[in-house]
């Protein structure tokens, strides 16, 4: 008789390979890379504002044309307020 295999957390893969936080491997390199894609695009999306003169604030999410902190921390939290949005 065969014994089932444990799958990770998401029963996506065997659970034998996990990272510290109890995620399996496999699973938490898809979370990096499509974390990282959200990333890239959102500081895609906030260089092109800002090479128009347009300034996200990033406590507010307005839109302004003061600058009120870098392109990569604006693009952080974009992804943080809306990257899970499908």
């Amino acid at each position: 008789m065969q014994h089932p295999i444990e799958l990770c957390r998401n029963n996506l893969h065997p659970a034998h390979d996990k990272t510290k936080t109890g995620q399996c491997r496999l699973c938490s390199l898809a979370t990096d890379k499509a974390y990282k894609t959200k990333q890239r695009a959102a500081l895609e999306l906030v260089r092109a504002l800002e090479a128009r003169g347009v300034h996200v604030d990033i406590d507010t999410m307005a839109l302004g044309t003061d600058p009120t902190t870098t392109p990569e921390a604006v693009a952080d939290r974009l992804v943080a307020q809306f990257g899970d949005i499908k």
